[in-house]
């Protein structure tokens, strides 16, 4: 079994350096070519991935870097589709607002309206303490890579008791986002799958976006994991070996690229998915002067103006997106080298703001 663990991220430094990001000086296309450049020295050194950088609908940077498979030495496109990891919060978060506006569910309901058989220790919790990372909820499996099906994940988690009491404070729970998928299923009827593909891919216009369960006649296109956190768990570093279990549906287990990403922005920017109501709840503080709101991470520019992001992975992979709404600005990272996003994230969330 493996121990509990939370996989690599990019982490509080790339949150820093963001929030350090000043006004645009050469101007967002010469930042990006500055950029490219030094993303190109980086390529011996390991890193390897898609990078997208996007302004007032003027796309400054799109480039695929390294290869999509290291054994092959595959090199990588912008067609290849990376694991995004924790991004996938997004969407799950926008399919629960979508369901509260319908009135097919409640951010205040607690979870016996949603689930059978609900133990004490657990029926204060409520969907609004899920999406906040507040309900209790341990972070992660004890197995991660368990093959749990829908029935055995609900019971594991029903029988596990809670790390602390909901709302007392703030733990980051993957395991809270499969039980929102859960949920989400017996509010909408059908799959979580269907319900994110019909709510948000489709009106996105996300023709590269799949779950885990979709890529067998795309799997020549996804990118191959690789890096110590692959080696150290004995993973062969395909995303499709990770699917099969309720542990990936809802706080992950999908497949994009960064182009259909930017498509993800231009649906927030045009109220396509979720509209302005909607937007603000997800991105406002769970409480005050927190940096989590609901499915979204939070921070703010030097200018004092928001800044909206995600981050994301798994052995192997890692990703971010990160929204300036006020600048009309996008950064989009997906990396299949789990040593390498954090460095590259911390220098373009950086330079690509450049004083």
């Amino acid at each position: 079994m493996l121990k509990q663990h939370r996989f690599t991220r990019l982490g509080p430094c790339t949150l820093v350096l963001c929030v350090a990001s000043s006004s645009f000086a050469l101007g967002p296309k010469e930042n990006a070519n500055s950029l490219d450049r030094w993303l190109e020295t980086r390529v011996p050194t390991g890193f390897r991935g898609q990078v997208l950088l996007e302004h007032n609908g003027v796309v400054a940077l799109d480039r695929a870097y390294g290869v999509a498979d290291e054994a092959s030495g595959a090199p990588a496109s912008t067609e290849t589709l990376y694991y995004i990891g924790s991004l996938a919060k997004m969407f799950t978060s926008a399919v629960v607002l979508q369901l509260e506006a319908e009135g097919k569910l409640k951010l205040s309901g607690k979870l016996g309206r949603y689930l059978d058989n609900v133990p004490k220790d657990k029926a204060k919790i409520t969907i609004k303490h899920l999406l906040s990372h507040t309900s209790g909820a341990v972070s992660n499996h004890p197995d991660p890579f368990s093959k749990l099906d829908r029935e055995a994940f609900v019971e594991w988690f029903l029988a596990t008791p809670p790390d602390h009491e909901p709302g007392e404070q703030h733990q980051y729970s993957n395991v809270g986002y499969s039980l929102l998928a859960a949920i989400i299923e017996r509010a909408d009827g059908g799959s979580f799958q269907d319900s994110v593909r019909r709510r948000v891919f489709e009106p996105a216009g996300m023709k590269n976006t799949f779950f885990l369960d979709e890529i067998g006649p795309h799997v020549e296109r996804v990118a191959v994991g690789s890096g110590s956190q692959v080696a150290k768990y004995k993973l062969d570093g395909r995303p499709e070996s990770y699917g099969g279990s309720w542990l990936r549906i809802g706080p992950g287990g999908i497949v994009s690229t960064a182009r259909d990403l930017l498509k993800w922005e231009q649906a927030l920017r045009d109220k396509t998915v979720l509209n302005a109501k909607q937007y603000r709840r997800a991105t406002k503080p769970y409480k005050p002067n927190q940096p989590w709101g609901l499915g979204w991470r939070l921070s703010r520019t030097t200018r004092s103006t928001p800044l909206h992001y995600h981050d994301g992975g798994l052995p192997g992979f890692n990703a971010l997106f990160a929204r300036y709404p006020k600048e009309n600005a996008v950064i989009i990272i997906l990396c299949n080298r789990d040593e390498a996003a954090g460095s590259v994230g911390k220098r373009i969330s950086r330079d690509f703001f450049r004083e």
